[in-house]
C-alpha cells in the first residue's frame, strides 16, 4: 500500500491534479458539464482506466506522468462507471477514447463483463483493451482473449517494472499502432 507523508494509506480523492503542461484528470468522477471532453482530447485521444484498487491508481497515474504520457487519463472504480462512460460519449466519434486499460477484478461490473459488453459493440470493439490485473491465472488469460482482449499484462511488483510497462504502451499502443476511425468500420458492416 503506498504510503502518503502522513504515513496513512492514500486517499485518492487527496491527490492534487498534476499540473506540469499534460493534462491528467485524477478525479473518480468527471463533470462533462464543467470540464468538455472535447477541450480534452484535441490533440491526443484519451486514455480510459478501469481499476477499484486506490493504490494502483494512484501508481498508475505517477507512471504517466513519469513517462510524460500526454494523453488526458480518466479513470474509474469499476466497470459500470467505465461503459456508462462509454454510453454517454458514444454519439460523438472524436470522443472515443484511444486505449482503456481493465482491471479483471472489480466490484458491480468486474473487468470481463466490461470487456465483454465493450468488444461486443460496433462503436467500440476496435479500441483496444489491456487487460491489467494481478491474476496469472490460465484461465483468466484464455477467457480474456476469447471476449478480444487486445493483451494482457500481470501487474508488476515493483514501481521500476511499472513505468518501464508504461513507456512500452506509450511507445506501442499510443506511438505506433494506427486505429480505423469508427465511422470507416460501421461503413463496411
Amino acid at each position: 500500500m503506498y504510503r502518503n507523508q502522513n504515513g496513512k494509506g492514500n486517499n485518492y480523492r487527496d491527490i492534487e491534479p498534476f499540473c506540469g503542461g499534460f493534462s491528467y484528470l485524477i478525479n473518480y468522477y468527471v463533470d462533462f458539464e464543467q470540464i468538455p471532453l472535447q477541450n480534452l482530447v484535441s490533440m491526443n485521444p484519451y486514455i480510459l482506466v478501469a481499476d477499484d484498487d486506490a493504490d494502483d491508481r494512484f501508481l498508475l497515474q505517477n507512471a504517466f506522468q513519469e513517462e510524460k504520457i500526454p494523453n488526458p487519463v480518466i479513470y474509474f472504480r469499476d466497470g459500470v462507471e467505465l461503459v456508462e462512460h462509454l454510453y454517454k460519449q458514444q454519439n460523438d466519434e472524436s470522443l472515443t477514447p484511444g486505449l482503456i486499460i481493465l482491471d479483471l477484478n472489480m466490484p458491480r461490473k468486474d473487468g470481463r463483463q466490461a470487456l465483454k459488453e465493450i468488444k461486443s459493440n460496433p462503436d467500440w470493439r476496435f479500441i483496444p483493451v489491456l487487460v491489467f490485473t494481478t491474476s496469472e491465472a490460465e484461465k483468466d488469460i484464455e477467457e480474456s482473449y476469447q471476449l478480444g482482449a487486445n493483451s494482457y499484462i500481470v501487474k508488476p511488483s515493483d514501481y521500476t517494472k511499472l513505468t518501464d510497462l508504461i513507456r512500452s504502451i506509450r511507445d506501442f499502443w499510443l506511438g505506433s499502432v494506427t486505429l480505423p476511425r469508427r465511422s470507416m468500420i460501421n461503413q463496411s458492416l
